[in-house]
């Protein structure tokens, strides 16, 4: 049984025809390759982002960059596991592209609208920026 991921979720990432050969009917195995991917994005985000509340949603509820980026990943173990030495340029597009995405959501170069981690006790972080443009010189008027 999947762990995040939804039957319809693999099918707009790849034909169901083809995960069927690639894990050779064993879904054991693509659940395998979905908790690794999930295990990779969980300590990407952990630091800054409630993983618990992101991977706890269902259905349309869940973020669907983290779907996207999760799905890629999955998909990228799996051809992996048949030949790490020969895995599909698209694939290895995608999964650098989905690790690309969550590292400028932990570096502040995006805002992917995660839920913030907030430490039990502990006020809410709000996501404030200030700033402002230099001070001017107007002696010379």
């Amino acid at each position: 049984m999947p762990v995040f991921l939804e039957t319809a979720d693999y099918e707009r990432l790849i034909k169901p025809e083809l995960l069927t050969q690639l894990i050779g009917g064993d879904l054991v195995l693509q659940e395998a390759a979905e908790h690794t991917a999930v295990a990779e994005v969980r300590a990407l985000l952990l630091p800054l982002f409630d993983v618990d509340a992101l991977f706890a949603q269902a259905g349309s509820q869940r973020h669907p960059m983290l779907v996207n980026c999760v799905g890629h990943m999955t998909l990228y173990h799996l051809f992996c596991r048949v030949n790490p030495a020969s895995v599909p340029a698209l694939r290895q597009q995608r999964y650098d592209h989905a690790l690309q995405w969550l590292r400028q959501g932990v570096a502040g170069e995006l805002q992917p609208g995660f839920p913030p981690r907030q430490e039990p006790g502990q006020p809410p972080v709000l996501d404030v920026r200030t700033g402002g443009l230099d001070k001017r010189d107007l002696s010379g008027f």
